[in-house]
């Protein structure tokens, strides 16, 4: 990485514009951040723009963030990007899923700053 220069891509996903800007304003410091507010949107970036990481909610309309990590994780293209599954819902059963979905990290919302920066870090 250049000095000065950010070179990772992200992409935030939430059906909230408002949880997509608060994520991106975050993460904007480090890394170039790509946004979508949908399932399906995320899965079309990711095929096109293939970022490192996915930040994405789990409970989204249409297509869910769940579905959209499988999706994501079983595509030949876009099978190595990073997903980060993103929830209110604090139940087990819902990171055991976001795991067996392929997720390779899980933070709950309401997201701390310095652990989703941690986090993203982590799958960088």
């Amino acid at each position: 990485m250049i000095f000065g220069k950010k070179k990772d891509y992200v992409l935030i996903v939430d059906d909230s514009p408002t949880v997509v800007e608060m994520l991106s304003h975050i993460l904007a410091a480090k890394y170039n951040v790509l946004k979508a507010t949908s399932g399906k949107e995320a899965i079309e970036i990711a095929r096109k723009s293939k970022p490192k990481v996915v930040v994405m909610d789990a409970r989204m309309p249409e297509i869910d963030g769940w579905m959209a990590c499988k999706i994501i994780k079983e595509t030949a293209a876009t099978k190595k990007i990073k997903v980060l599954m993103c929830t209110g819902a604090s139940k087990g059963k819902e990171v055991k899923k976001a795991f067996n979905m392929g997720a390779d990290s899980f933070i709950m919302k309401p997201v701390v700053p310095s652990k989703l920066l941690a986090k993203v870090n982590e799958l960088m």
